[in-house]
């Protein structure tokens, strides 16, 4: 009886140690969203000139590269707006430090602002403010890009609407 009582007990412990959990066994749970819509997305950009010239509309392609944990960086290359026969290049727009946050299957760029140098009429150049938000849902990405202090325009509000490639 003594035996079987004992053996009882050492099974007993020994299943108590065969399920214990340390930490180092838990799941890892925090996710890198810049890193899950880091990429190229071609699409248009709507580019409203108002009654008198219309909407602009040109295909172009926008790059988002992961700079940190839900961080990204956004590059519009070479932005010209045409005007008739001469077209107003804006150059670069270059918005880093832009925090990624996702809702379901929303990926929301958080509104960033910066500063770029764009050209001027007379040759020079000046500094202009730039502001993007925008949101990404299933490889499609929507945004907003408004260039304060302009030359011409004063404010240049763009759209985008694009896939990832």
């Amino acid at each position: 009886m003594n035996k079987k009582f004992i053996y009882l007990l050492a099974l007993v412990f020994s299943l108590g140690l065969t399920f214990t959990a340390c930490s180092d066994d838990d799941d890892d749970t925090t996710t890198d969203y810049a890193n899950e819509i880091a990429g190229t997305y071609a699409g248009e950009l709507s580019i409203p000139l108002g009654e008198t010239i219309g909407t602009i509309k040109t295909d172009k392609d926008i790059a988002l590269t992961r700079t940190a944990d839900n961080v990204a960086t956004l590059k519009l290359e070479n932005l010209s707006i045409p005007l008739g026969d001469v077209d107003f290049e804006v150059g670069d727009i270059v918005v880093p430090n832009i925090s990624i946050t996702k809702s379901g299957s929303t990926y929301t760029l958080a509104e960033t602002t910066t500063t770029i140098t764009v050209p001027t009429l007379e040759g020079g150049t000046t500094n202009a403010n730039v502001k993007v938000k925008g949101t990404v849902v299933s490889g499609a990405m929507t945004l907003t890009i408004d260039v304060d202090n302009v030359p011409v325009f004063e404010t240049l509000t763009v759209s985008f609407a694009g896939d990832k490639e």
